[in-house]
């Protein structure tokens, strides 16, 4: 589960991820996120095991009732590796952007970040195994949840 919002002292979004994978339950991303296009970026920086790594997750192709969320990571010094791309499905009907009222974020941004409320449903991920391309592998309701890196937030 993921939570962001505006925060106008730091004028960028802030964000939060909850995981059961994760040792603290929850941690708040190190960078902060921002609308660049049509593609909203969040970043974070962490150690673990005494190497320094970067993430960026991109959140594109929003729809009223769909997204393409990809993911990279990158050890301090190398260049950024796709991890996995996620595509998913708004759960309910599909929000449509409204004017000042109900389901409208009044924050700085593309009106299309109105489309991003709600409850969404992972529909296929694609892993990236060592730099290799995958097939997009749906999942079906017997499936297991995906493996999600130890860092990697899921948007709003």
């Amino acid at each position: 589960m993921s939570v962001t919002w505006w925060d106008e002292n730091a004028h960028g979004y802030r964000a939060i991820w909850c995981a059961n994978n994760l040792p603290t339950g929850c941690i708040v991303m190190a960078k902060l996120a921002k609308w660049e296009g049509n593609q909203f970026v969040l970043g974070d920086e962490y150690e673990r095991n005494g190497r320094k790594f970067v993430f960026k997750e991109a959140v594109s192709e929003v729809t009223p009732s769909s997204y393409v969320q990809t993911l990279y990571q990158v050890e301090s010094g190398s260049s950024l590796h796709k991890l996995m791309t996620i595509r998913a499905t708004k759960i309910g009907p599909p929000t449509v952007p409204a004017e000042v009222g109900e389901g409208t974020l009044k924050m700085p941004g593309p009106a299309q970040q109105n489309m991003m409320l709600g409850a969404w449903k992972i529909d296929a991920v694609a892993p990236t195994p060592a730099r290799v391309s995958a097939p997009v592998v749906p999942l079906s309701n017997q499936s297991p949840a995906p493996r999600m890196p130890d860092r990697a937030p899921v948007p709003f």
